[in-house]
């Protein structure tokens, strides 16, 4: 087996060598590693062709390869050595709960999958689908050599409203494996490689709650900053309280994970948003080092976008109206000054009960006066959109109402720009 010497992997480990391989392309990339490692040409052809593995990691990986299977290659033996190597310098899962939703993880792993696999960033599909096709989708992947990727079925709890069972139990399952485990959201395709240095040195700082979030979503700027003491409560719940509402803006040491799940149980005060909620009720106790910073760390899932788990009036009121409300003022008290400027539920590309969505809730989802007087009281904490606009649009025609909805679809801003004449505090379409 090749060695490299001291200096070679001192070099390894500069600028100055990966500087160098970025110059070099495939084929002087290719008789670089070919004078150092002769046996590995079917090696080199994976690393550099097919995987597109990063260059200063071929080195280091060829090195650690053993000397029987320097004859016995496969794919899948290869990408092995490959990913140990990586996971060595930080080891990160992203985990995918998702149910029914085939096409969605079928698209979002085409876009993840090649990318995550160059870094050594494993992609588990947590499935509770009543059917096989979410299984199959993956096993398509695994079998084009996606060795990345892999299929969990979970059978636990499910009360027909809340994920928090089996968000808990992704964090049970998989604490133990990772450095970092990212929960994201089928709607969204996690995108890493943007920050994939920066959790390498946090790993390195012992941080074990970090915030991500999009530009676009951020006035398209890269922004950063960290709490850390009982001071910064009120900042911390006023600044994050909206973002974390969203499955995927939370990464999670595993060992924060663990100690999360054992101090903050699901209980009346965090129950349907366990994970937004638990951070902050543990910070309160015991503040640690959260950090908040934005890249480009999502796509859209262009087949998630038409479904939602959210499709019902009365789950959509009492999530967004009778929940929220209740999870934000049950904080503990030193967010009390937060509080209220909370309690609206309405973020740049989210809010619920914005003039088309209200539409949407009566045409497709069951929304009818009876549950709007129902609950008058909480609609008006969550969102400014009118009670009278609720009232009027819950006793429209559902069949007028498609009508509309398609024309504003197909005629972007028609409506939109009537309504922020019409009723400029309304939220928008």
């Amino acid at each position: 087996m090749y060695q490299m010497t001291a200096d070679e992997g001192k070099c390894n480990n500069t600028y100055d060598a990966i500087t160098l391989y970025q110059l070099f392309n495939n084929e002087q990339m290719l008789q670089y590693c070919l004078d150092k490692f002769p046996w590995a040409k079917d090696y080199l052809y994976y690393y550099i062709y097919v995987i597109y593995a990063r260059r200063e990691s071929i080195l280091p990986t060829l090195s650690s390869i053993s000397d029987r299977e320097q004859k016995d290659f496969s794919f899948e033996k290869a990408y092995e050595y490959y990913s140990t190597y990586e996971k060595s310098k930080l080891n990160v899962g992203i985990v995918i709960p998702t149910c029914n939703r085939p096409e969605a993880i079928r698209f979002l792993l085409g876009y993840s999958a090649p990318l995550n696999r160059r870094l050594g960033v494993d992609i588990i599909v947590y499935d509770s689908s009543d059917n096989e096709k979410t299984r199959n989708i993956v096993n398509e992947f695994r079998e084009n050599g996606y060795y990345n990727v892999s299929y969990q079925r979970y059978g636990g709890l499910f009360d027909g409203f809340s994920l928090d069972h089996k968000i808990i139990q992704i964090y049970t399952d998989y604490a133990d494996c990772y450095d970092y485990i990212w929960v994201c959201r089928d709607g969204l395709v996690p995108v890493i490689d943007e920050i994939i240095e920066k959790l390498r040195y946090y790993k390195e700082s012992n941080v074990g709650c970090i915030i991500v979030d999009t530009k676009s979503r951020n006035e398209g700027i890269e922004k950063e900053k960290c709490y850390e003491k009982i001071e910064d409560c009120g900042l911390f719940l006023r600044e994050q309280a909206h973002r974390l509402q969203t499955l995927g803006m939370l990464i999670f040491s595993g060992e924060f994970a663990k100690q999360l799940v054992k101090t903050e149980p699901i209980n009346d005060d965090n129950y349907s948003l366990w994970q937004m909620a638990a951070p902050f009720h543990s910070f309160a106790k015991d503040p640690f080092k959260v950090v908040f910073f934005s890249r480009n760390v999502f796509a859209t899932n262009e087949k998630a976008v038409d479904t939602h788990f959210w499709g019902k009036a009365e789950k959509t009121i009492r999530q967004w109206g009778e929940r929220w409300s209740h999870i934000i003022m049950s904080m503990p008290d030193v967010y009390n000054e937060a509080k209220e400027e909370c309690l609206m539920v309405y973020t740049v590309d989210f809010h619920p009960f914005s003039a088309r969505l209200v539409m949407e809730l009566r045409a497709y989802g069951g929304l009818n006066a009876i549950i709007v007087c129902k609950n008058s009281s909480i609609l008006k904490q969550v969102t400014k959109t009118p009670m009278w606009y609720f009232y009027t649009i819950s006793l429209c025609p559902k069949w007028m109402l498609k009508i509309i909805l398609h024309y504003n679809d197909n005629h972007k801003g028609v409506f939109s720009g009537i309504r922020k004449k019409l009723i400029p505090n309304m939220n928008d379409y």
